[in-house]
């Protein structure tokens, strides 16, 4: 059976493939949407310009995964599919982690990031999450954003099962029992 792509989807292969190659400042929106035979209006449909689409070219993989996985996800098994996803497409993350204006993927990640975290709790474990654990999880996606970013930096050869282990160790007490 022949399965077909939404534009979107495809833009997101599409800058999936161009970062792999090239630094967001060096791609164009046109770039873009050519490497995919769409338009720039088709581009525009979907997205406000090539940093919302880088951005949310990984988010949209994480959010399938959660989709998926609906009620039966730990936090273990996100933490170790996202950190499969990031080692699987290290040079389209190297080149994101570059950008550091408005729109960057570090503060992209904190905000979307949190919210994954706080869907799998409430789907998987039907807990509420209540203001202070809300601030625990902000906290924690905030120091693992930042490490990220330093080891995608330098390239450390950490395998995904390594990361998720040390982020594992470094966890709160308040989600440990969402692992």
């Amino acid at each position: 059976m022949v399965i077909r792509k939404s534009s979107k989807e495809l833009l997101i292969d599409s800058v999936l493939e161009l970062l792999s190659e090239y630094p967001l400042e060096k791609i164009t929106v046109s770039k873009i949407a050519e490497n995919c035979s769409l338009s720039k209006r088709t581009f525009y449909y979907h997205f406000s310009d090539k940093y919302d689409l880088a951005n949310k070219a990984y988010y949209y993989q994480m959010c399938r995964y959660c989709e998926e996985n609906k009620g039966t996800l730990t936090l273990h098994g996100f933490l170790l599919h996202l950190a499969g996803f990031i080692h699987e497409h290290h040079t389209y993350f190297t080149h994101l982690a570059q950008y550091k204006g408005q729109n960057n993927i570090a503060d992209f990640n904190i905000i979307h990031m949190r919210e994954m975290f706080i869907q799998i709790i409430e789907d998987s474990f039907e807990d509420e999450v209540s203001t202070d654990l809300f601030n625990v999880i902000t906290f924690y996606i905030v120091g693992m954003t930042h490490y990220v970013s330093d080891v995608i930096a330098v390239n450390s050869g950490m395998t995904p099962e390594e990361i998720v282990t040390l982020f594992e160790k470094c966890i709160p007490e308040s989600l440990q029992k969402y692992l």
